[in-house]
């Protein structure tokens, strides 16, 4: 799956002629999407994400936000819709393929089931019986907060699963 900061520069870079970024201290400045407003402009980038999070915030001017407050920023048509909706507009606007790693299951005929979010219980009842080998209709899953397990019976594997507090 794309992390956070590569969708935000993608789209940054679509969005403003004079997107820019650069590492820091292992921390990335980018152009801060509300740069039109800043009162004092910088020949440096000064946006940053905050540490151990998605939330991006400017040096100067304040701006705190995610990239769906970014797009709703730089798009004022977008103000009123859903994180949801936005994220299908950007799935759409930058090609993102957001769940890349599922064409492995797909290409060893894994059947996977979907399971509670947060949780290994499943949420189909006769999961055993069912066969989802549909990338599409994993994708809806994970979309709909679900978590994903392999159906071993029927994807025809064997799983060890060690949990040991020591090794």
């Amino acid at each position: 799956m794309q992390n956070v900061s590569e969708i935000l520069f993608k789209y940054l870079e679509k969005k403003l002629s004079t997107f820019s970024k650069l590492t820091k201290s292992g921390q990335f400045l980018f152009t801060c999407p509300n740069l039109s407003k800043h009162k004092i402009k910088s020949k440096t980038p000064t946006a940053t994400f905050l540490p151990n999070s998605d939330k991006i915030t400017c040096l100067i001017c304040g701006f705190k936000g995610t990239v769906y407050d970014v797009v709703r920023e730089l798009e004022p048509e977008k103000r009123n819709l859903s994180d949801a909706e936005i994220t299908s507009y950007l799935i759409g606007d930058l090609s993102l393929d957001m769940y890349k790693e599922l064409d492995a299951y797909e290409k060893y005929g894994w059947s996977l089931v979907p399971l509670l979010q947060n949780s290994k219980n499943p949420f189909e009842t006769n999961w055993r019986e069912i066969e989802n080998r549909d990338k599409i209709r994993w994708v809806k899953w994970l979309n709909n907060s679900l978590n994903i397990g392999v159906n071993c019976e029927k994807s025809k594997i064997f799983v060890i699963d060690i949990d040991a507090k020591k090794v």
